[in-house]
């Protein structure tokens, strides 16, 4: 897969333009501040509808401005699709998603454009809070199975209209009917995310192994649920949160909202029996993160049976010599790459590109190789 052209209207601050981009390598050079990162962020936005900094949709409107718009030319197997998005930030925001002229639901839409992101942000996943770590399990659940989206939104609906009648304080009867609807819900999702963590941890602990150091520890990784779940078939689930939230009626009506349920669970990693958090140097932290990242992007494209293009933020400031060595190699030479970087120091020995570019104030132009 490969990005041939790229047209933004009113993002962040670049340049209303289209440019055609080049295959396999493309590095972005410019000072701090001059939309280097906002390139990506508008690669990454216009496959992938988010962004991968923490950020409101709204920041990505230029200054003064109520909407934002995208569009992708993209080669998949021999064939362009033209990807178009337009995103308007008025008293609510709403999101407007073609592909070829022809108006998709967001799911279908998703499908055609995955992009993966390396970026110091992704040291949240390892960090941060569990949602971090169930975003990252969805994302990779609905590449491998596109009805996960649907499900995960059947059962965030569901959530809601239990926490709804929890506050009504509706009588048990018609809680029980709400509570079934949850349960049935919560076991379909739960389900497919230990189906694929259990097929995909393999692959990030072979990750984790090329790119450790000496002197780091072995690494677990497991999906955290409620005790008992483990091993249960969907009916199993589904049954379990029946009982577990008509038994917690009063507990969660106390808190305010449901206290079981897949979104509270986690992506447990562990070193020695304790949370990775708690133990890792903050340079180790990084290499869990991008093991995590490598083996997220090798799970998908080994289901798509397709190179996906690679979004790099300054990672040559993140990661040091040896580990970013590494990661490029892993990549390979064939699939298209978007690097940003402050500075050309050393990068061309690391790395040959195919294609250099300048950001100015907004602009990108193409540059002479050194």
């Amino acid at each position: 897969m490969e990005l041939k052209k790229l047209a933004t209207w009113q993002f962040r601050n670049l340049e209303d333009a289209s440019m055609d981009l080049a295959p396999e390598l493309n590095l972005i050079f410019g000072s701090n501040g001059h939309g280097k990162t906002n390139f990506l962020e508008a690669v990454a936005v216009v496959g992938n509808v988010r962004s991968f900094r923490q950020t409101s949709v709204r920041r990505m409107v230029r200054h003064g401005g109520t909407s934002f718009r995208l569009e992708a030319w993209v080669e998949q197997r021999g064939q362009t699709v033209h990807l178009r998005q337009i995103v308007e930030c008025k008293t609510s925001v709403a999101r407007h998603f073609e592909v070829n002229g022809v108006v998709v639901p967001l799911d279908q839409y998703l499908m055609q454009f995955p992009v993966f992101t390396l970026s110091s942000g992704d040291t949240d996943l390892v960090t941060g809070p569990p949602e971090q770590r169930r975003s990252f399990v969805d994302r990779m659940t609905f590449f491998l199975d596109s009805n996960h989206l649907k499900d995960l939104t059947l059962y965030r609906a569901s959530l809601r209209q239990r926490n709804a009648a929890l506050a009504n304080q509706l009588p048990p009867t018609e809680m029980e009917l709400w509570e079934d609807g949850l349960a049935r819900a919560a076991a379909v999702v739960v389900a497919r995310r230990i189906r694929v963590v259990n097929r995909w941890k393999a692959r990030f602990l072979s990750k984790y192994e090329l790119l450790r150091g000496k002197g780091f520890p072995d690494i677990d990784v497991d999906y955290r649920m409620e005790p008992g779940l483990e091993g249960g078939g969907r009916e199993i689930v589904a049954n379990y949160y029946r009982r577990r939230y008509n038994n917690s009626r009063v507990r969660d009506c106390r808190a305010g909202f449901t206290l079981d349920g897949p979104h509270r669970h986690d992506l447990a990693l562990r070193a020695g029996g304790h949370p990775v958090r708690d133990i890792l140097s903050a340079g180790q932290v990084k290499i869990v993160a991008a093991a995590l990242w490598l083996s997220n992007l090798a799970e998908v494209e080994e289901r798509r049976n397709e190179l996906l293009p690679v979004l790099i933020d300054d990672a040559d400031a993140e990661l040091d010599d040896r580990v970013f060595g590494k990661l490029v190699q892993s990549l390979g030479h064939a699939r298209q790459v978007f690097m940003t970087s402050a500075h050309d120091r050393g990068i061309a020995d690391v790395i040959p590109a195919t294609s250099w570019w300048s950001m100015i104030e907004g602009k990108i132009q193409r540059r002479e190789l050194p």
